[in-house]
């Protein structure tokens, strides 16, 4: 398998940047490019293989899914992002909830898809592939607590911008995420008063990030959205 540029250009800001390419070319090279629409969920069919992938165009949104029907984000991804490679790596079979984890594709994507089994076998076959698997594990902890410091420290654009994508729901129609949220609920959510919310909506409807309606806001541009979220780290 060669390498198009599109995934060479992922590659370079992957985790195995890092790295030789004859330490991870074997293992990238039993790989599967899988093309996604926008809004089109990564489908999951009883005893199909279970698969990780690197992102090599597009954005994703990761999220749990609970029978009441709520939802909530895990994680959104772009260009040289790993998905999966926890599932992968963890020893117990992951079934129901909350373990599950749920992908959609928000914009139009592509995944180099890499099967557990092989991400398994490559990396007790290389102590470098396993140190990178070992490195993004901690990243993805390390996370956890980098949203704890988001929710409590940043500004109140980088946080309403992080509560919106973190409570979005995904839907199967254009522009995909939606959030079902009042602005008096954003404001206590958040740590401020409902006056600052609709000052804060307002300039991201002007600048196109969101449209609004009554107690609902939809996500018109998720990449632009979680730029400003990462504002401030």
């Amino acid at each position: 398998m060669e390498f198009s540029k599109e995934v060479s250009k992922a590659l370079e800001l992957s985790i195995f940047s890092s790295l030789e390419q004859e330490v991870y070319q074997p293992l990238l090279k039993k790989g599967i490019l899988i093309k996604f629409k926008a809004g089109q969920m990564i489908p999951k069919n009883p005893g199909d293989p279970d698969y990780a992938g690197l992102v090599v165009s597009g954005f994703f949104r990761m999220y749990l899914f609970a029978e009441s029907g709520r939802q909530t984000t895990v994680r959104y991804t772009k260009q040289g992002d790993m998905m999966g490679l926890v599932g992968a790596l963890t020893p117990e079979e992951k079934t129901g909830q909350p373990e599950e984890t749920f992908v959609q594709a928000v914009t139009d994507s592509e995944v180099l898809a890499l099967s557990f089994q092989d991400l398994r076998t490559y990396g007790k076959k290389s102590a470098e592939l396993a140190w990178l698997f070992a490195e993004e594990c901690a990243r993805r902890a390390y996370a956890a607590l980098r949203e704890l410091y988001g929710a409590s420290f940043t500004g109140i654009r980088q946080r309403l911008a992080r509560h919106l994508l973190l409570n979005a729901i995904s839907g199967d129609i254009a522009p995909f995420l939606f959030v079902n949220l009042s602005q008096q609920n954003l404001a206590d959510s958040i740590g401020t008063v409902r006056e600052v919310i609709v000052r804060e909506l307002r300039n991201l409807k002007q600048e196109g990030f969101i449209s609004s309606s009554k107690n609902r806001i939809e996500i018109i541009d998720p990449i632009g959205l979680h730029s400003i979220s990462e504002e401030g780290y």
